[in-house]
C-alpha cells in the first residue's frame, strides 16, 4: 500500500513537470489519486486472492479484474479531468464520493470473502 502511494506520487508529479500539465484543484487532484489508490488496492487484493492457486496467474487476473477496476478507473479518470480544469470541490466532490463509495464496497466485501476464497 505504501509502494503504491509512493508511486502514484512519483507518476503523478513526473506527470505534472514533464508534460507541463497546470493542476487547476490541487487538492481534488491529491484526494482522487489517494482515493483511486485505495480502489485498486481493495480491488487487487480480492483477485490476487482469488487466483493464488491458479496455473495460468496473469491471463486470469486480466479477465477477473477487468469488471472491478474498468468502473473505478472511468470515474478516476472523470475526476481526475475535473480537477485538471480547476472544477470547484461542489462540482467534483461526486467523483470522489463514488471512488470512495466504491472502495467502502470492494473493501467490505474483500474483509467477508477472503477469508472463504483463500481456504478453497
Amino acid at each position: 500500500l505504501v509502494l503504491l502511494f509512493f508511486l502514484d506520487a512519483l507518476t503523478a508529479g513526473l506527470f505534472v513537470v514533464l508534460l507541463r500539465v497546470e493542476v487547476g484543484n490541487v487538492g481534488m487532484f491529491a484526494a482522487l489519486l489517494l482515493a483511486g489508490s485505495l480502489g485498486l488496492v481493495a480491488a487487487t487484493t480480492l483477485i490476487a486472492a482469488i487466483i493464488a492457486r491458479a496455473s495460468v496467474k496473469g491471463a486470469l487476473f486480466a479477465v477477473l479484474s477487468f469488471p472491478l477496476l474498468a468502473p473505478l478507473l472511468v470515474i478516476a479518470i472523470k475526476g481526475t479531468a475535473l480537477a485538471l480544469e480547476g472544477a470547484p470541490w461542489a462540482r467534483g466532490l461526486a467523483p470522489l464520493q463514488v471512488l470512495l463509495a466504491y472502495t467502502v464496497a470492494l473493501f467490505t466485501a474483500s474483509l467477508f470473502l477472503f477469508g472463504s476464497v483463500w481456504e478453497a
